[in-house]
């Protein structure tokens, strides 16, 4: 049941666990609704809240061994060439704005997000017809020898972006909010622009907060945006950067960011650096959030978008055929839309089929075992560096 919080209700002991509007659990029932916890709320424009979990989200986490799901034809569809066409002029649109934006920004020019806004709008416009497709358009390894690092950068930020809008949309975000998300996620790199990739650990630590810094003379840019971006590196259980916040002082969508960060700097590093394993990414990523460091309906909202094996991976299935995954079947993880080799396109959910696991040359990425689950990988500055 949805609610108003009014300081009416400051002080009383909670009968339910209460939720925000995309299932993040607020606070446990037979706790006190304090005014310090009301006003941190109210910094993250959250004025209403679900007494149990939302009823939309409480019916997709249904039980997964129950009736099998009827494949509609658009789902086992191959991408449509035109729409192909319009996300990827969208994602090199987008790259090319974030190059120039991130120049201005160095300069001290004033700045705006209009170019940007349009392209995540753009993104969730298509994201509503066919998530899949755009998050592997948005994917695709980059077909030139070699870049720059700065447009390296661009091409990383604006995947950032794309991911990021496509996961708050998955999880039930309002569009203005995804939109804000994707922002966040396209904006939060920009000091690190012009250092040609070098830079120290403790140099590092301190981006989040020269890039909000620099964002103030950008048009656009609200005073929640510029905390987001100065807190997407710092993490649930205090060991992030540059404050080392505690979960409570983290706005949602900076714990939402950082998993999308941390997924990208282990499957999407600099050119000369080999990935980590997709699949096995998410599965750590997983790992770490029942661990207490991630955010898990972050991590949740993350699988649903890409699945177990994410979209655009190779997988191995059962018979020994192999397959790319074309598209995410929701909470369904391990049972997503698979293309086979010959074309033949696949609904999991619905077939004999099963993946035995990612079909990835173990010589292009890195494979993360059971023993090496306790290491942190998603540094970032090892990985940019």
């Amino acid at each position: 049941m949805k609610r108003k919080l009014t300081d009416s209700a400051v002080d009383s002991v909670l009968p339910e666990a209460i939720y925000d509007s995309v299932g993040r659990k607020l606070l446990d029932s037979g706790e006190r609704l304090t005014s310090q916890f009301l006003d941190h709320l109210r910094t993250q424009g959250i004025y209403e809240v679900y007494f149990g979990t939302p009823s939309l989200l409480s019916s997709e986490r249904g039980d997964p061994s129950g009736p099998r799901e009827r494949t509609s034809s658009k789902e086992t569809a191959p991408y449509q060439e035109e729409s192909v066409r319009r996300v990827d002029e969208c994602f090199c649109g987008a790259v090319k704005a974030l190059g120039e934006f991130a120049r201005k920004a160095m300069e001290g020019k004033e700045t705006c997000t209009d170019e940007l806004e349009s392209s995540l709008a753009s993104y969730l416009q298509e994201a509503m017809a066919d998530c899949g497709l755009v998050l592997a358009t948005c994917m695709k390894p980059n077909t030139s020898e070699s870049l720059s690092y700065d447009t390296w950068l661009a091409h990383r930020s604006a995947r950032f972006s794309a991911i990021a809008a496509l996961v708050s949309l998955q999880m039930g975000m309002p569009e203005k909010e995804c939109l804000i998300v994707g922002m966040a996620g396209a904006i939060h790199d920009v000091s690190l622009f012009g250092c040609h990739g070098f830079f120290s650990q403790s140099s590092f630590r301190k981006h989040p907060d020269r890039s909000a810094r620099l964002l103030s003379n950008t048009r656009g840019v609200t005073e929640e945006l510029k905390i987001i971006v100065s807190q997407i590196h710092e993490q649930c259980d205090g060991s992030g950067f540059p404050r080392r916040l505690a979960r409570a002082q983290i706005h949602s969508h900076a714990m939402l960011l950082n998993v999308v960060d941390a997924f990208l700097a282990m499957t999407n590093p600099v050119e000369g650096v080999i990935p980590y394993n997709s699949a096995d990414t998410l599965a750590y990523l997983a790992y770490h959030a029942l661990e207490g460091t991630f955010d898990l309906e972050s991590v949740r909202g993350l699988l649903k978008t890409e699945a177990a094996y994410p979209i655009g991976s190779s997988v191995l299935l059962t018979g020994g055929r192999k397959g790319t995954v074309m598209r995410s079947t929701g909470p369904t993880y391990l049972q997503p839309i698979v293309q086979l080799e010959g074309g033949t396109i696949i609904d999991l959910r619905n077939s004999q089929q099963k993946i035995l696991g990612p079909a990835d040359d173990w010589k292009k990425s890195r494979r993360i075992t059971k023993s090496t689950l306790d290491q942190i990988f998603w540094h970032t500055h090892e990985v940019l560096g």
